[in-house]
């Protein structure tokens, strides 16, 4: 499986994923990329991050801290 960040101005960070992904392994690939992947696409202050609804992206754990 591979997460990846991208925008109109292209794709950045790119990870992959050999386990099956929960909700605190999500949290650790946002921690690890979401961030960065906005600085290199030149996002500066604030942005609007998408993903879908699956359980693991909604989950309060993550939720919390994308707050």
């Amino acid at each position: 499986m591979l997460w990846a960040c991208m925008s109109s101005s292209g794709v950045r960070n790119l990870h992959f994923i050999d386990e099956i992904m929960d909700k605190v392994i999500y949290k650790d690939i946002l921690m690890q990329n979401l961030k960065q992947s906005a600085q290199k696409m030149g996002f500066q202050g604030s942005y609007t991050f998408q993903h879908d609804n699956d359980p693991k992206h909604t989950a309060q754990f993550v939720k919390t801290w994308l707050i």
